[in-house]
Formats: C-alpha cells, sequence, structure tokens
C-alpha cells in the first residue's frame, strides 16, 4: 500500500507539472490582457495616424498609465501575438535583461521569437509566440476605428479624458477569458486520488498499529514515527520531480529558468503540504478507532467499501466520457486529413479570407456599414478571382441539434440547406433529373433560385421559403437536381464525418436582393474563397482590401488546406489535455478497483473461504460486487440517452474493470485463504 501511496503522488505531481506548464506559456498574455478594459477609439479624420498616436501618447503620459494595441497574426500553424504597447509603467513582462522599457524605447522589439539574450522575453511559447512593440509602430496600421486595451482600474477615468480631448471613445464589453490549467477544478482529481490512497494505506495498517499498541508505544509516537518515514519519502519524490521539470525547462527555454521557478515553486510547496497534512490526518483518525473488534478477528470495514464503491463508479464514468472523447478527436482528425487531401487538388490555389477582430470592434454600430464593404468585395472579386461561396452553417447546425432561433422550418430535411454562387457550380458540378449540368441559364437574377433534391416536393418548399423570407411564392424559381450527388462543403466546419460531402441539401443560389446583409458572415466564416495564383495572394488582393474599406479586419489569406490543417490543431489541443486527463482517471479507476476488491475481501472473508471449501464457484461467492457492476454497466449505457458516450468503450472499460476484479481477488483468495483457515486474521 506505501509503494501505491508513493505512485499516486508522483502521478499527482506529474500531472500538475504539465498543466502548470501550460499554465506558465499562458502567463504573458494574462500578464499583458488581465484587469483591463477594452475601449474603442475612432480617429479623427483631420489627423494623420503619426499626429494621432503622439496625442494619445500624450494623454496616456499624463496619467501615468499605459495603452495597448493587438494584433494577431493566425497565418502560421502558431499564433504570434503581436502587443504595441506604451511605457509609461510595469506592466511589460520580463525582458531578460530587466530593461524592457529601454528596448522598446529604443524602437526596438521584444519577442518569444528571438533567441538574442537581449531582446528575449522570459516565457513559454508553447500556444504562441508573443512579439511587444512600441506603441508608435502602429501608425502603419488602419487606424479609423479601432479597439485598445487600458488599465481597469482607471478606466472610467481614461475614457472621460479622452473624450474631453475630442477623441470619440466608446467601452467594449470584451474580457480576457484563457482557461485556467491549475485551479481547484483541474487538481481536484488528482487530490482525492491521493486522499484516497492515504486514506487506505492508514487502514491497512491496522494490525501494525495494534502490535505497537501492544509493545507500549504511544499513540503520538506512532503517527509521528509514520508520518516522519513517509514525508522524507515523498520530499525526495518531490525534489527530483522538480528537478527534472526545471532541467526540461533549462533546455527548452534557457532564459526563463530562474522565471518559471519562481512561477512554481510556491505551488509545489503547497501540493507538498497538503500531502503531509492529508497523511498526519489519515494516521490521527486511523489511530483513534477502537481496536476491540480487530482483537476478535472482525474487521468493520463496509463503510469503506461503500466509499471505494462510489468512487470507483465517479472514476469509471470519468473514464468512459473521456476515452469517447479521445475517441471524437481521433476520429475528427483523420476525418480532417483525409478531406483535406480529397479537396486539395481542386482548392490547391484557393485563399480565404478570415475577419481578425484582435484589433477592430464589430458591433451594431458598424456591422451593417461592413456588410455593405463586403458586398461590394463580392462584387468586384466574384468574377476577377473566381470568388467561391459555399455557406453551410444551417446544415452544420441541424447536425449538432443547434437549430437558427429565426428558422420558422418544422422538419429537420428543411432545415438542411446550404447557400452557394454560380462559381461553385464550376467548382463541384451537380446535374438535373434531366442530367443536364446545372449553371446560370438555368438561374432567374430577380428570383429567389432554390436547387431541391428529386424527392422532394416543390410546392412545399415554395411555401416554406415564401414565408421564412416575406416573398411571393411565384418569384422563386425551383430547380431539381439527381439525388446522392457529390457535394463537398469546402471547409472543416461541415460534413467532417462524412468525407466532406452534404447530404441532399436544399441549396440557395445567393442573391443579395433576397440574403440581405449576409456577406460579412460568409467571408468571416471562411465560407467565401478566391483563386490566387500567385506567390503571395495577400499582397495581390490587398489594393481590393483597401478600396473596399476591408482592410482593417482582413490581415491574411491562408490557403484552404491551412484552414483544415489549423481545425486540426486545435483538436490536437482538446485531444492532448484529454490525454493527459485520461492518464489520471485510467490509474484512478485502477486503484479504486483494487482497494474495492480488497476490502470487500476483508469484510466477508471468513465466509468468502467457507464457501470456497465447499465448491462455490466464483460467480456465486461474488455475487452482490458482481451485481452491483451489472447495475453500473445499465446505469452507464442508459446515460448515453443524455450524453454522448461511446458505446464500446462502455463495454471495453467494464471488461476492463471485470478482468482486474477477477483477477486480483483470485490472487488474494491463494494468498489470505489457507491463513484464515489457520485462524490468522
Amino acid at each position: 500500500m506505501k509503494k501505491i501511496v508513493y505512485f499516486i503522488f508522483t502521478i499527482s505531481l506529474i500531472f500538475f507539472f504539465i498543466m502548470n506548464f501550460f499554465e506558465y506559456s499562458n502567463k504573458n498574455v494574462d500578464i499583458l490582457e488581465n484587469n483591463k478594459t477594452v475601449i474603442e477609439i475612432e480617429k479623427p479624420q483631420n489627423l494623420t495616424n503619426e499626429d494621432f498616436i503622439n496625442n494619445l501618447i500624450t494623454i496616456f503620459a499624463d496619467m501615468n498609465s499605459d495603452l495597448m494595441y493587438l494584433t494577431t497574426d493566425n497565418s502560421n500553424i502558431k499564433s504570434h501575438k503581436k502587443y504595441y504597447i506604451t511605457t509609461n509603467t510595469n506592466s511589460i513582462p520580463i525582458a531578460v535583461n530587466k530593461d524592457a522599457k529601454h528596448i522598446l524605447d529604443n524602437g526596438e522589439c521584444l519577442s518569444t521569437f528571438n533567441s538574442d539574450y537581449t531582446h528575449a522575453i522570459c516565457g513559454s511559447s508553447f500556444f504562441y509566440n508573443i512579439s511587444i512593440y512600441n506603441f508608435t509602430e502602429i501608425k502603419k496600421f488602419n487606424l479609423d476605428l479601432c479597439k485598445y486595451y487600458i488599465d481597469k482600474d482607471m478606466s472610467n477615468k481614461i475614457i472621460n479624458t479622452l473624450k474631453e480631448n475630442g477623441f470619440n471613445t466608446n467601452k467594449l464589453n470584451v474580457e480576457n477569458s484563457s482557461f485556467k490549467y491549475i485551479s481547484l477544478q483541474t487538481m481536484f482529481l488528482p487530490a482525492f486520488l491521493l486522499f484516497i490512497s492515504m486514506t487506505f494505506y492508514v487502514i491497512s495498517r491496522r494490525k501494525e498499529i495494534l502490535c505497537q499498541r501492544l509493545l507500549g508505544f504511544s499513540k503520538l509516537n506512532i503517527v509521528i514515527k509514520d508520518c516522519f518515514e513517509n514525508i522524507i519519502q515523498l520530499l525526495g519524490i518531490t525534489i527530483l520531480l522538480e528537478s527534472l521539470n526545471l532541467l526540461i525547462i533549462k533546455i527548452l527555454y534557457k532564459y526563463s529558468f530562474l522565471d518559471y521557478f519562481n512561477f512554481t515553486y510556491k505551488k509545489v510547496i503547497i501540493i507538498f503540504i497538503y500531502a503531509i497534512v492529508v497523511l498526519f490526518l489519515t494516521n490521527v483518525f486511523n489511530i483513534t478507532r477502537n481496536y476491540t473488534s480487530y482483537l476478535k478477528g472482525n474487521d468493520n470495514s463496509l463503510d469503506i467499501y461503500i466509499i471505494t464503491l462510489i468512487s470507483k463508479f465517479i472514476f469509471c464514468t470519468f473514464l468512459i466520457v473521456n476515452l469517447s472523447s479521445i475517441s471524437s478527436y481521433i476520429s475528427s482528425i483523420y476525418n480532417l486529413n483525409k478531406i483535406n487531401m480529397t479537396i486539395s487538388e481542386n482548392t490547391k490555389n484557393y485563399v480565404t479570407l478570415p475577419v481578425n477582430v484582435s484589433n477592430f470592434y464589430i458591433g451594431d454600430n458598424n456591422q451593417l456599414e461592413l456588410s455593405n464593404k463586403a458586398e461590394e468585395f463580392y462584387n468586384i472579386t466574384e468574377s476577377k478571382y473566381d470568388g467561391v461561396l459555399i455557406d453551410s452553417r444551417a446544415y452544420r447546425k441541424v447536425n449538432n441539434e443547434d437549430e437558427d432561433e429565426d428558422d420558422t422550418l418544422n422538419t429537420d430535411n428543411y432545415k438542411k440547406y446550404i447557400t452557394i454562387n454560380g462559381n461553385y457550380l464550376k467548382l463541384n458540378p451537380l446535374y438535373d433529373i434531366e442530367n443536364n449540368l446545372i449553371g446560370s441559364s438555368l438561374f432567374n437574377d430577380d428570383y429567389l433560385n432554390i436547387l431541391i433534391p428529386e424527392n422532394e416536393d416543390e410546392n412545399k418548399i415554395k411555401s416554406l421559403y415564401s414565408k421564412k423570407y416575406k416573398i411571393n411564392s411565384n418569384n422563386i424559381n425551383i430547380i431539381k437536381y439527381l439525388k446522392n450527388q457529390k457535394i463537398y462543403s469546402f471547409n472543416p466546419y461541415s460534413g467532417a464525418d462524412n468525407n466532406g460531402l452534404i447530404d441532399n441539401p436544399i441549396i440557395f443560389i445567393y442573391n443579395s436582393k433576397y440574403l440581405k446583409n449576409q456577406m460579412l458572415n460568409y467571408i468571416s466564416g471562411q465560407y467565401y474563397f478566391l483563386k490566387i495564383d500567385s506567390d503571395n495572394p495577400f499582397d495581390e488582393i490587398s489594393p481590393t482590401l483597401s478600396t473596399c474599406g476591408l482592410d482593417a479586419i482582413i490581415h491574411e489569406t491562408p490557403y484552404i488546406s491551412n484552414v483544415f490543417n489549423e481545425s486540426i490543431s486545435e483538436v490536437k489541443s482538446s485531444l492532448m489535455l484529454s490525454l493527459i486527463n485520461f492518464f489520471v482517471y485510467i490509474v484512478g479507476l485502477i486503484i479504486m478497483i483494487i482497494y474495492n476488491s480488497k476490502i470487500y475481501f476483508i469484510v466477508y472473508k471468513k465466509v468468502i473461504s467457507l464457501k470456497r471449501i465447499n465448491g462455490y464457484n466464483f460467480v456465486k461467492v461474488y455475487r452482490i460486487p458482481l451485481l452491483i457492476q451489472w447495475l453500473q454497466l445499465i446505469f452507464l449505457i442508459l446515460m448515453r440517452l443524455k450524453f454522448t458516450i461511446n458505446i464500446s468503450i462502455i463495454f471495453i472499460v467494464s471488461l476492463i474493470e471485470l478482468i482486474i476484479f477477477i483477477l486480483y481477488l483470485k490472487s488474494t483468495e491463494r494468498k489470505n485463504i489457507p491463513n484464515i483457515l489457520k485462524g490468522d486474521n
């Protein structure tokens, strides 16, 4: 039992170090973005960017506060956060030489990219790279209406001062919501597992404690002796693992060793103190129990058995849910890779136009204006760059049972619709019921054109959609297409579990007369993509973006394959966290099965021994715990009605639990039944 305690303590520390590293990887972002209020400042038309920036710098210097501007570059697999800040306070993450202000004032850059000792930032670039520039560098951007970060405690004063100086300023309801990897929620299970393991360790010492009491040892001496011996071992494990952890950090981030040590050591001390306190309290509780029944050969541990039974069920449930998630993530990665390879030949020169709002706020006051600009951009690029539109959001929502509240249709079938333009049909040809290629010649620009599968009722479709869009049914042009044709979504958001295909949807042909103010949504969702035969697509499309006034929100043009890679990367991050939790759950379940089996044998050892001697088979001897396992299996299967759980995983985990239970008890019987028959308790 003592070895199990050390093993669980080691597992808990490893789990902590992994989660702590993730937390450390967010440290610089938290320093820069936490306790900040996001505001929107409109640049007066009579000011140049340089004059506007100088005015802001002067205002914030007078208030002894800082102003920050953020852009996020997602053009690579790892995001690159670029911060542009004033240097009036000490809100800058520590540079290696601790003179970040001097570096920025000289117009130089602090970055996790930089291997130079002078300009490196202490911290991890595991999730994203970070660069920090002097605030004056934002003069190259479109600053007509942008987001900025200010000190939360001074926000009201700052906003009033900006307004007094003639700058139209609004407070935005935006907050940094980075995930906390080290919290009571994430550390509860390792802490609970450590508590349970120590509890059963001290319970297993009852015979030893009884002997020590009979030899004259005081209760205090017994507790102190056991705690001291275990504390030495736990301290050794802690020092060893912490040293290995620091060594890895030293190798990966050579300038961040001391910074990481300062970030970590207090938490390690808290975990070590927790282990000591639990060990001491469980020993005290155990030593104060009445051992009269134990002297008589009885062991009242039924309450402990019930606790282990409940704990085992909790870990089993968590493990099954976790494995179902892991299975889903692996399947998603495989499917997305497969789809990406399938469509790569047809889409190799197509780029998307993701909207970047890291430095720009889109709200009610400017959304309509941006929608009009997006429509203008679409009109220019549709023919020039063979712009393809395929909006499958409504189809995706149905598959995810997330229905559009505005959808007035009554059946799932009529909610599975997509929106395309004529260029989509060039990339993905479709045929009508007469086996003719569907093209613009069949469309009426004055009508709402809808393609429907051949088995759909044309009149019903007209009736439903005339109500939805409040138009005369005579203004709807219906074209039937052959069922079961390959209709690709060309994005990772729809049809991922169906080789990227959409099954027989209702298809709207985009017409701004009926589908009003939607183009900004199409572009931002990366449902509109362009064919640009250039080594640098963004440089090619940049003049058009500027002409249409979209250069403030579109900063990159990733290829469609990169969009898939980004989605795969997000799934991999979730998979990694699930695998870390899986490690804790599987260890916890195995330990709980062993403890539960052991306690059951201890409680019923005489009955079990007599039944085995009289020829009872295993099922008859252990019918109660086996019945409980069957009830647990039924309950887990019923949980599938409410939660997404893989039925195969339920049976596999339940089978593994049964095998461990059988093997452990058979081993226990061989070791203990002969001794019990001899009268040894």
